[in-house]
Order: C-alpha cells, then sequence, then structure tokens
C-alpha cells in the first residue's frame, strides 16, 4: 500500500523551496518534475496543507541531494485523508441520531413496586414521538392529596430513578410530571404501557406477583392513589378497604395479589367497578401489612377506629 509523509513542521516547504532554488525551477517546471499540478504544489504542498506522496518525497530528496528522514513524524497510508474525513462524518451524523434510552433504575425493590401501584392508580404516560414529548404524570386532588403528593409521591420517585420531577397545580388538582424518555422507557419496561390502560390491559406486573413483600408495596401504591375507606354499610360501621377499577385485566390481579396475601376480597360489582375487603379482620389485616402513604386514609383510619396514626 502507498505512502504518504508527514514531515516536521516547516521541513517540507523547506524541502520543496531548496530544490527549487538549486535548479532555479519555476513552480511550472517543478510541477512537471513532480508529475503535480502547479496550484496543487505551489499552494497544497509548499503550505504544507497536504503530505508528500512517498514517490515525490524521494524524488525531491534525491534532486536535492540530501536525506530529510530525520524529520519524518510519521508514515500515513494513501487514504488516511479519505478515513479521517468519513470517521468526521460519521460522528457529525450520530451527533444528530437520537440518543437510545437507558434504564433509571434496573435493581426491583419495595419502593419500586410501590411506584408501580402509583403508576397503575393514578399515573399517565404520555408520548408523541414526532414532537419529541416523553411524559409522565401522576395526578392528586388538590385539596386532600397535596401532603402526600409533595412530601411522598415526589421523594419516592425521586430517590429511586435519580431525577429532578415537576409540580403543576390547577384549580383542583396537583401533578407530580416528568419529561423523560429515560423514564418513559424505564416504566414501559416494568410493565407500566404507555397510554390508555384499558386498552393496553394493564395490570399488576408478573415480577411483582413473585414476591410477597413486593406485592403489599404494590397494593399500597395503588390504594393510596385509587383506593378509598369507607364504612361498608350504615350497620357495619368499622372502615372497609374499597378498590376501584373499571379495567377487568385490573380487577383481576388485585383479587389474585389479595388472594397472596390471604385478604378475603369480595366480586367486584360491574355496577360501580368496585370491590372490597369482606371481614372486619381482614381490614385490619390489610392496614398492618398493607398499612398507607396518602394522609388522608389515615385520618379516615384514626377516626373510625380511634386509633394512633402510624
Amino acid at each position: 500500500m502507498k505512502e504518504r509523509i508527514k514531515l516536521k513542521k516547516g521541513k517540507q516547504k523547506e524541502l520543496i523551496e531548496s530544490v527549487k532554488v538549486k535548479f532555479k525551477f519555476t513552480w511550472k517546471n517543478l510541477a512537471r518534475k513532480l508529475k503535480c499540478n502547479e496550484h496543487y504544489l505551489l499552494h497544497e504542498l509548499r503550505n504544507e496543507k497536504r503530505t508528500l506522496s512517498t514517490d515525490n518525497y524521494k524524488k525531491l530528496c534525491r534532486l536535492l541531494g540530501k536525506n530529510f528522514d530525520q524529520f519524518i513524524e510519521k508514515k500515513l497510508e494513501e487514504n488516511w485523508g479519505q478515513v479521517k474525513g468519513g470517521k468526521s462524518i460519521k460522528n457529525r451524523k450520530n451527533l444528530f441520531q437520537p440518543k437510545k434510552p437507558k434504564m433509571l433504575c434496573c435493581n426491583k425493590s419495595e419502593k419500586l413496586a410501590e411506584i408501580i401501584g402509583i403508576m397503575i392508580g393514578d399515573g399517565s404516560i404520555y408520548t408523541n414521538p414526532k414532537k419529541s414529548i416523553y411524559q409522565v404524570n401522576i395526578a392528586g386532588n388538590l385539596k386532600d392529596e397535596c401532603d402526600y403528593m409533595l412530601k411522598h409521591v415526589k421523594p419516592l420517585f425521586e430517590e429511586t430513578f435519580k431525577i429532578k420531577m415537576n409540580v403543576k397545580k390547577t384549580k383542583n388538582a396537583i401533578y407530580i410530571w416528568k419529561q423523560s424518555k429515560d423514564l418513559v422507557f424505564t416504566l414501559n419496561n416494568l410493565c407500566i404501557p404507555t397510554g390508555n390502560k384499558k386498552i393496553n390491559k394493564i395490570k399488576i406486573p408478573d415480577w411483582i406477583m413473585k414476591n410477597e413483600k413486593f406485592i403489599k408495596a404494590c397494593l399500597r401504591g395503588i390504594f393510596d392513589t385509587d383506593g378509598c375507606l369507607y364504612p361498608k354499610n350504615k350497620t357495619h360501621t368499622y372502615p372497609t378497604v374499597w378498590f376501584s377499577s373499571s379495567i377487568p385485566s385490573l380487577q383481576k390481579s388485585i383479587a389474585e395479589a389479595c388472594a397472596r396475601l390471604e385478604l378475603k376480597l369480595s366480586n367486584w360489582r360491574a355496577s360501580r367497578n368496585d370491590a372490597y375487603l369482606r371481614t372486619k379482620e381482614d381490614v385490619f389485616k390489610f392496614f398492618k401489612m398493607v398499612s398507607f402513604n396518602n394522609r388522608k386514609h389515615l385520618i379516615r383510619w384514626k377516626m373510625f377506629n380511634k386509633a394512633p396514626v402510624v
């Protein structure tokens, strides 16, 4: 393979001009000797914008009667400039290619399971790739869930995913949200789909259903965001844990999760899309095993039972 000779700065110009002076060549005559264009010799080679081919380097040294090998810095392949240019073009192209999203959290944990429960309850994911929109939202009632959203949900997401969540308040609602392709990618990979939950048949993910601690944490997240605590009826005034969902796949997985914890959940009522824990024992068992992080539930629990909030 042909090589090109890169001399130390100033030496290529010295070599060319020395040959020209020795033989009193015109630039045109010297260009003929080197079999190259006069403009190329005068402006490119002489000004060291281009390196010398091995043949022309040897020819110049022979004409001058002096060896410049001691000034050689590198011997380059003939197409080195094309290779360099190709790499440069490739690097420029890479600048405009979208970065591949990454997982923000790979280790399964109770905190992560609770986040999944929160997303199942009042979370949503909206994406519009054409407009580079990748948004995660968690909605809450401004009146009685502000404390829960700001002091629990926001820190929980930030600590788990190492990102800064945003807050938005409207007349009646509070939102914890984040524009992040990585967060969307992470939640998608943890089985929280983008778009309509019912159409996508959302359910408690299998990785949670395999671990009792994860089940408890996930149910806590679901109940805190989408459950309620009310008496069963006028006769039974003790507090009852109610779940609400119109998504058949989610109804089924909540029932299965409760069964795994040996909690007796009623059948889902089609008219109201709800189900409840049947006995007082199961309600207190749920409070002991799962508990709540949403203060509005804790206040109700205390009110109904006159028990200390834990």
